[in-house]
């Protein structure tokens, strides 16, 4: 069985290992709890100054894989995928496709319809360009889809979004 001082040692050591201040006894003294209150005000106030030299001295959040992501397929719609943009990411297509919409809120596929319908309408403000040279722009082969699909997205076919 255990004295009383192997275990009091004991929990003096775990103290340790787990950051304490400083190791009181009962009876309690007022001024030894002063002291301890003291320095772990101070230790406080510490590292709160040392946060915020932190925080300043910082650079910028470096971006996340899917930001990355996100930037290239904004930055290429022609060329993008999902499979492509997995491979940016160093990942497998279906976890990207997964890890994609638990981040967004959307699937990878609904995404990049956005995109190219979002750059579909800057495109229509153009007027010299034709709707089917702009579907192909934006990656749609069938004339008839790409309208379609910008009716489903925007609410307008290209040519009556266009006379907006």
């Amino acid at each position: 069985m255990y004295s009383y001082r192997v275990i009091h040692f004991d929990y003096a050591r775990k103290a340790l290992r787990w950051g304490a201040f400083d190791y009181l006894t009962k009876p309690l003294d007022d001024a030894e709890f002063r002291a301890c209150l003291d320095k772990v005000r101070e230790q406080l106030q510490l590292h709160d100054q040392q946060a915020k030299d932190e925080e300043a001295a910082a650079p910028a959040a470096p971006q996340t894989v899917l930001q990355v992501s996100i930037q290239w397929v904004t930055d290429n719609l022609e060329e993008a995928s999902l499979e492509r943009a997995a491979e940016i990411a160093n990942m497998h297509p279906v976890s990207f496709s997964r890890k994609f919409r638990a981040e967004t809120g959307q699937t990878f596929i609904h995404f990049i319809t956005e995109q190219r319908m979002e750059q579909a309408k800057r495109l229509l403000r153009n007027p010299v360009l034709k709707v089917h040279e702009i579907g192909r722009m934006v990656v749609y082969l069938d004339n008839r889809h790409f309208s379609e699909t910008f009716k489903r997205h925007v609410g307008l076919r290209p040519s009556e979004y266009r006379d907006l």
